[in-house]
């Protein structure tokens, strides 16, 4: 039985910053891992030096974001 909701009890649309963030980290991250990784693995002659890869990969990632927070953080 379907009974009509009342305008306080209706949903409200709203995206915080977090939801946000955690959308586009997903959309970076998921295609990432699934699509570059088998890729990557075919490449490399053993899995020590794919988990390296991906450490450095993240090292510069992490690089990156400090250098663009900190040309933000001036202008």
């Amino acid at each position: 039985m379907n009974l009509p909701m009342s305008q306080s009890q209706q949903l409200q649309p709203r995206l915080r910053l977090f939801d946000a963030t955690t959308l586009v980290v997903g959309s970076m991250i998921g295609p990432g891992i699934f699509l570059a990784l088998p890729i990557m693995a075919g490449e490399v002659p053993s899995p020590g030096i794919l988990i390296g890869l991906w450490v450095i990969g993240g090292l510069f990632t992490i690089l990156g974001a400090n250098c663009c927070a900190e040309l933000a953080a001036k202008g």
